[in-house]
């Protein structure tokens, strides 16, 4: 160790990026970039050196063009993208959280306006949570005030005039109950395919409660449209029908994510007066400070759901933000006090109290009469709590297997529309079914206040227990279930509604429509809930102070908290939504037994759909054995560097051939490789964002001269507010820059603003100590360094093992390829492949030319390679493959490939009649996967062989003692890898079809 030695003499490698850290999917080792400026490029400079270009190779970019292609259709129709090559998803990026230290900022920070810009910018953003607060208290209030209208139109319009028409005799018995059911049916039709129409035309992220969506966007993953205008359009006007149209679906978690979209909209408004514009909140417009608005805005859409202020406070902070500190906190009560008295003013006018500010947000749960309980019935709320986990984790497990399945088979809009079609008939078939078949009347003066559908098939002066939790609004069943009186309710019916209701809810979770599990999970809770405290009633009859609505309350915690698996938040908005603290104890007892109790089996239902939609969102722990993962063997080496000057046309070529959202800045790009074999770019000076780059193009921030002396025509300054972003996803493209040939030429100086002081560790650092640097600190990227501060390699993300996929295609008799499947190899630490076969194709599209041609090639390609085998065969086998796959793991190229039939050995004769395979064909095709790798044996160590005779011919001209051997004696450790790799390589090379 060379302790004296200066940091800035260090020598240094690449960065690091959040978005490969997550999965398994990133390549570590040096391939062929896509990327690359010149296809024989130098790897000292920082681009790969590829191969010259050969029709495979042409194909195979034409493939990845496609794919491209696809997956951005797949986006706009709410699709999850399929895996793509080296990386687990590519359509999302990382946010900048960390502040450019640059020249420009240090100079801003040392000017005599900086304390005043301080004091405007503190008052800005307090002024922008205001505006954010009271937007929010406004969305919440125009989703009551539709729901209410629309209910109202259901209920007091349609329903009572039908009932009117068959109390009155007009239609026989029958007929009456099929009239009502489908009027009903056709008006919750009707508005479930208005909320559906948002999701598949207006925007797919609207899709859903959003609450994954918004927590990863707060743990730095740019996600798509997730916070824009029209997915706040579509989920304000989806949620609003959804609830409206009879679904299991509340308006309480969409208002999260309507809240931040809110918050993340506000600082992009411009203000104009008298014709001037003032623009205060421009220097809001980065990802950094948008991550603190949106999680005010988190916070304000739970307050204005529940009035439950210090409860989204807490949510925020549990469920989403991973970056706080208490300047943050206050803003974020602030913005939630300010949307729950938004709401709270104008829903007092709505409703005819004007001034009535102690209104109960969206969901209003009354008050407990009876807020006493005794230490015997503790042990009842932790049973209840660990049902809720049984329940809930069983909850989790059927919606992520209807979540596969609706990935397979519903995948275009007009499925996934009407799917929700179905689901909403099926819903009010249920429900009126239900209605018929448990006879649970009980008298008006029970519970007074209902509506006449209630009355249905009651007879006079007595209401259907069972319509009165299906047939009215989710809250206003949950408060039926708190505060009915204690024979309100029959056993039968609450079992029958909990049982049914559990499983609408989990059918309903995950439509192509905006709705929440908030309320409907609760309802199903306390359901099941008060069930149990009735049943403690019968057991313990002598036991004073028993009352099923606390057991409802302990029910309805448990159920959610199973699910979602929060815990001091959510005890927080039970508490403040019901107005009452008595019980903190016995839900807090509830949700840890629930949680303890769910987690062992699955992760909550937030987690799980981040995990189904592949999205790259680091958890809180490094994964195991982490620290035996160094980092020289999963950073990026396809690095593109700059020096501290550029050519303008050199910059633009980058742009336009990488993707690359940072770019490292060395004093001098030099060739050659390290002693470790990493390639060497030079010593780090710094590092400059792509973004930036933008910015100064965009400005003309360029020289004729190299020295900088002569700007060119129309260059304006720059300053650090010109650094921020509408949207870190969004530039502009290249060709609106107006850039000449004459301004290619010129040249652009970064030196003013490199980030001097990025984030770098040792090539020694293991997978666990970086993996907390980006989880607790944010980061986007990491540079690798070795001791002289030399950078080898990018490292974009600490990665857990390799994986890419091999696209397959299939020609049955000659005909054209279509697309059959996919193999993924993956690789492990250890350097084991394995292999994985999956497959969506269809069998009903080819089972006709199957059948038609028993004895014709069944011929399976994958990029260049190919084999075959008789249809007959593959029929016999039962359509289950058998692939073997040599692949040359250094390039991730198939080699060759193998297709037999599975258990070959028990196909019997070869002969084969259509008549044996009408109707048995399966409906899906599997197959099994044997990889053997060909890369095992090192390339030539060429390097190494011309540093040691560049030293032995140095050392002979100053006169040390010669080595006498022979030639072969010397070198034959390099000569004879570099024969057998040559030997291997033409091979295994030729790209010959094989049989």
């Amino acid at each position: 160790m060379h302790r004296g030695r200066r940091d800035d003499e260090r020598r240094l490698l690449p960065p690091i990026d959040p978005n490969s850290m997550v999965r398994r999917q990133v390549s570590f080792s040096r391939i062929p970039s896509m990327s690359s400026l010149d296809p024989n490029e130098d790897p000292a400079s920082g681009l790969e050196r590829v191969s010259s270009i050969s029709s495979m190779q042409n194909h195979q970019r034409r493939r990845e063009r496609e794919k491209r292609l696809r997956i951005q259709q797949q986006i706009r129709r709410n699709e999850m993208p399929e895996t793509s090559v080296h990386t687990l998803s590519d359509v999302y990026e990382s946010l900048d959280y960390e502040v450019v230290d640059n020249e420009l900022y240090r100079n801003e920070e040392a000017s005599k306006d900086h304390d005043r810009n301080l004091r405007l910018t503190s008052r800005n953003r307090w002024l922008a949570c205001l505006l954010i607060g009271i937007a929010i208290g406004l969305i919440g209030v125009v989703v009551d005030i539709a729901v209410y209208y629309s209910s109202k139109l259901k209920y007091h319009i349609i329903i009572n005039g039908l009932v009117d028409i068959c109390e009155s005799g007009g239609i026989g018995n029958g007929g009456c109950m099929w009239l009502v059911l489908t009027a009903w049916a056709s008006y919750n039709c009707i508005l479930v395919a208005l909320a559906s129409l948002m999701v598949v035309t207006v925007s797919g992220c609207a899709a859903g409660s959003g609450i994954p969506l918004i927590k990863c966007f707060l743990n730095g993953v740019q996600i798509p449209g997730v916070v824009t205008v029209k997915t706040l359009l579509a989920k304000v006007v989806g949620v609003a029908c959804s609830v409206a149209g009879g679904l299991a679906v509340g308006k309480e978690g969409p208002m999260i994510h309507s809240g931040a979209a809110a918050a993340a909209l506000i600082p992009q408004i411009r203000f104009t007066i008298f014709g001037r514009e003032f623009d205060i909140f421009r220097s809001f417009r980065n990802d950094r400070e948008k991550r603190d608005f949106v999680s005010a805005g988190a916070a304000a859409g739970v307050s204005a759901a529940f009035a439950a202020p210090i409860g989204g406070v807490l949510f925020s902070l549990e469920e989403g933000a991973s970056f706080w500190n208490q300047s943050m906190t206050w803003r974020m009560v602030f913005t939630a006090l300010v949307s729950t008295f938004t709401l709270n003013c104008f829903l007092s006018f709505f409703y005819g109290l004007p001034g009535y500010l102690s209104w109960s947000g969206l969901a209003n749960f009354g008050v407990f009469e009876n807020k006493s309980y005794n230490v015997w019935e503790v042990p009842f709320f932790a049973a209840i709590g660990a049902l809720g986990g049984l329940s809930g984790a069983l909850f989790n497990c059927l919606n992520c297997k209807l979540t596969l399945f609706r990935k397979n088979y519903i995948r275009n809009p007009y499925q996934k529309f009407f799917e929700c079609l179905l689901v909403a008939a099926a819903s009010a078939f249920v429900g009126f079914i239900t209605l018929l078949l448990v006879d649970d009347c009980q008298p008006i003066g029970v519970n007074p206040g209902l509506t006449d559908v209630t009355k249905l098939w009651c007879p006079r002066g007595k209401y259907s227990a069972v319509a009165n939790l299906f047939f009215q609004n989710p809250e206003e069943s949950v408060k039926s279930l708190f505060h009915s009186p204690f024979n309100a309710l029959r056993p039968m019916t609450l079992l029958v509604f909990a049982v049914q209701y559990f499983f609408m809810t989990c059918w309903v979770y995950g439509l192509a429509l905006p709705g929440g599990v908030f309320i409907p999970l609760l309802l199903t809770g306390a359901a099941w809930g008060r069930l149990i405290g009735l049943g403690v009633e019968s057991v313990f009859p002598t036991m004073a102070g028993i009352d099923p609505g606390k057991y409802a309350l302990a029910g309805a915690a448990a159920q959610l908290g199973g699910v979602v698996r929060m815990t001091i938040s959510l005890t927080a908005i039970i508490m403040e939504a019901t107005k009452d603290i008595t019980f903190v104890m016995p839900i807090m007892i509830t949700l840890w037994a629930a949680k303890f109790v769910g987690d062992y089996f699955n992760e909550g239902i937030y987690d799980s759909n981040i995990e189904q939609l592949e999205i790259p969102l680091l958890g809180w722990h490094p994964p195991k054995l982490g620290r035996n993962i160094l980092t020289q063997n999963i950073m990026r080496k396809d690095v593109v560097a700059l020096q501290p000057k550029e050519r303008v046309g050199h910059i633009l070529d980058i742009l336009k051939s990488t993707k690359h959202h940072a770019f490292p800045v060395v004093d001098k790009i030099e060739a050659g490789v390290t002693e470790a074999q990493f390639p060497d770019y030079g010593r780090l000076m710094g590092l400059i964002l792509r973004s930036q780059l933008f910015a100064l193009l965009k400005k003309r921030h360029f020289t004729i001269d190299v020295e900088g002396r002569h700007p060119v025509p129309g260059a304006e300054p720059i300053c650090l507010s010109d650094f921020n972003k509408e949207c870190s996803s969004s530039e502009t493209p290249l060709h609106e820059l107006n850039i000449s040939g004459e301004d290619e030429r010129a040249w652009m100086s970064f030196r003013p603003f490199i980030h001097q002081s990025p984030h770098r560790v040792p090539v020694n650092a293991s997978l666990g100590s970086i993996y907390k640097l980006f989880r607790g600190l944010g980061l986007r990227h990491i540079f690798v360094v070795n001791d002289d501060n030399r950078m080898f390699l990018l490292f974009l993300l600490p990665l857990t093992a390799l994986a890419w996929n091999v696209p397959l295609d299939l020609q049955v008799a000659g005909r054209s390829f279509n697309e059959f499947g996919t193999i993924t190899v993956e690789k492990d630490h250890e350097g084991n492949y394995t292999g994985f076969f999956r497959s969506r194709f269809p069998v009903s599209r080819i089972e006709d030319t199957l059948l038609n041609n028993l004895e014709a090639a069944y011929k399976i390609k994958a990029d260049s390679v190919w084999s075959s085998n008789t249809v007959c065969l593959m029929l016999k086998a039962n359509l289950q493959h058998e692939f073997h796959v040599t692949i040359d793991g250094l390039r991730n190229k198939v080699l060759s490939l193998t297709v037999f039939p599975s258990s070959l050995h028990s196909v019997g004769k070869t002969e084969c009649a259509q008549e044996e395979f009408k109707g048995q064909l399966p409906s899906v095709i599997e197959g099994k996967v044997l990889v053997t790798s060909v890369s095992g044996l090192p390339a030539p160590d060429v390097a190494t062989y011309v540093k040691r005779m560049a030293e032995e011919k140095a050392a002979r001209q100053h006169g040390a003692a010669q080595d006498n051997r022979s030639f072969l004696a010397k070198y034959w450790m390099y000569i004879v890898p570099a024969v057998i790799f040559l030997l291997i390589t033409n091979a295994v090379g030729a790209d010959q079809p094989s049989e």
